[in-house]
């Protein structure tokens, strides 16, 4: 499993409910930590690099296409970091130019 664990959310009920499976599952407080603020402004003051990235944004707010678009200048992709993208079903594909896409 991951030594850290980094969750960035807006919505406060969402959080609650990340707190409480981290409760359930016996996750220790010193392996997470959760961030209750838009990915958006996140980004913009991290600059650690981070293994993985799972990208899960509000369907159908082009956040995908300004995350993405973000993420080469922000500090946190490594040599190494993995992006994984939710997208709704049907959902335009934003420009990956710059990114190695495995399906």
């Amino acid at each position: 499993g991951a030594r850290w664990v980094t969750w960035v959310e807006q919505n406060p009920s969402v959080c609650q409910n990340i707190l409480s499976l981290c409760q359930d599952w016996g996750i220790s407080q010193t392996q997470y930590q959760l961030k209750v603020q838009c990915a958006i402004d996140w980004l913009s003051h991290t600059h650690e690099p981070y293994d993985i990235l799972f990208l899960d944004p509000p369907f159908h707010q082009q956040w995908l296409s300004k995350t993405l678009s973000l993420l080469p200048n922000s500090g946190i992709l490594g040599p190494t970091t993995q992006v994984y993208v939710e997208m709704a079903k049907g959902q335009d594909k934003p420009s990956l130019a710059g990114y190695k896409v495995h399906k």
